[in-house]
């Protein structure tokens, strides 16, 4: 019934602005255990700066929910509150209301934005990888391997749909004699997973989908190094003696133990950025700048340039979603089109100038991201297979 639909939608508005009863929280549980679609619409928040739209969304939606009331709101008082939601932060206040939009295309039937699907889309299930350990023949790995070589070992990561590869070092034995060159292993992800894998110095590394780590089995001599290709976020294990060093082809990035994402994607710049700790990053031309917690270097054929960024956007992959900032519409979707392993034509040049901003679960289903981009700018999604093409809505 559309009046459970908008009570559901002013209870998660209530929510968001902090303002349930306990008998309001309750009942907003019990709505989000009911089903899973429930709770996708419940973490599908969009981030949006227009507040004129935010503010009207309200409107409306106070005059669905109670008239009389509404030509109250109408004559000053909308006004008044939504100053009052502005004073507590902008930005939850227009989450919070434009949400209320979002529930009502969600809930109410038959105001859904165009989409084109045959069969059900990609959803995200189990974490696969491809490993090459020397000369040996590469090994299929995922989070539900039941066996694994000597020496490597998977763990489930309670509280995640993540599992994790860890290198165990051989305990040391004097009547060996150790090989001069460690044994090199190559770590492939393909598109549509992820890994996250433990070095044998305790350091972790998550990659991205499409990503290829190149490592040693154990680390030997002064330094400890690593090459990387795709995206990944590094939390290096402390060991002031033994530097850890990460090589794309465009730069060097050395630290001792801390916390940062490095982005080597084909046709983009590096990017580096820094969570935690202290780097030092080496362009092309052999430049070094060092970067504090905050900021970013890009580094291109031009050399590098640093700046202050908000590192949220960077990594949040590793957490489970997708977050852009006014990105471009290309630039999300060959995200998307790694992580669900699908194609993608854009038939319109003006979508190009799209730009996004946006929250998305990484594990939700492909047609549900793709749903939730759609409502944001009315875009047209048609899909055969794993093709989709984007077109404007209105068009055929």
């Amino acid at each position: 019934m559309i009046s459970d639909d908008l009570k559901i939608a002013t209870l998660v508005r209530k929510y968001l602005m902090d303002d349930l009863t306990p008998s309001e929280r309750d009942e907003l549980r019990q709505w989000l255990e009911r089903t899973p679609r429930n709770r996708e619409i419940f973490d599908g928040l969009l981030q949006r700066k227009d507040l004129l739209r935010a503010e009207s969304a309200h409107t409306r939606f106070a005059r669905y929910m109670d008239p009389e009331a509404s030509k109250k709101e109408s004559s000053g008082q909308t006004a008044g509150r939504f100053r009052r939601a502005v004073r507590y932060g902008w930005y939850g206040a227009a989450a919070a209301i434009v949400l209320c939009g979002i529930l009502l295309t969600e809930l109410l039937p038959g105001v859904r934005p165009e989409m084109v699907s045959e069969t059900p889309f990609a959803v995200h299930r189990h974490a696969s990888a491809l490993l090459v350990r020397g000369d040996e023949q590469p090994i299929s790995i995922s989070d539900t391997t039941a066996t694994l070589p000597h020496g490597l070992q998977m763990t489930r990561n309670e509280g995640s749909q993540q599992a994790t590869l860890s290198h165990i070092p051989a305990k040391h034995d004097t009547s060996v004699v150790e090989a001069a060159t460690p044994v090199m292993n190559r770590l492939i992800i393909p598109r549509g997973s992820d890994f996250h894998v433990k070095l044998s110095d305790g350091t972790e590394v998550w990659l991205n989908a499409g990503s290829e780590l190149q490592y040693p089995e154990t680390f030997a001599g002064d330094g400890r190094e690593v090459r990387l290709k795709g995206l990944a976020y590094f939390k290096v294990a402390k060991d002031a003696a033994h530097p850890f060093i990460v090589h794309t082809d465009r730069s060097a990035v050395r630290v001792l133990g801390t916390e940062f994402c490095v982005s080597d994607r084909t046709g983009g710049p590096n990017l580096i950025t820094l969570v935690s700790g202290s780097v030092a990053v080496t362009d092309q031309q052999g430049a070094e700048r060092t970067l504090r917690p905050g900021q970013q270097a890009e580094i291109s054929v031009e050399g590098c340039t640093v700046r202050d960024v908000e590192t949220f956007y960077y990594t949040a992959w590793k957490d489970g979603y997708f977050v852009f900032r006014e990105a471009p519409l290309r630039e999300i979707m060959d995200a998307l089109a790694d992580w669900y392993d699908l194609d993608y034509t854009i038939g319109d040049p003006l979508l190009d100038r799209i730009r996004i901003t946006a929250r998305l679960r990484k594990f939700d289903d492909a047609d549900s991201v793709l749903r939730m981009l759609s409502e944001i700018q009315k875009i047209r999604f048609v899909r055969q297979e794993r093709q989709v093409t984007l077109l404007p809505v209105g068009t055929r």
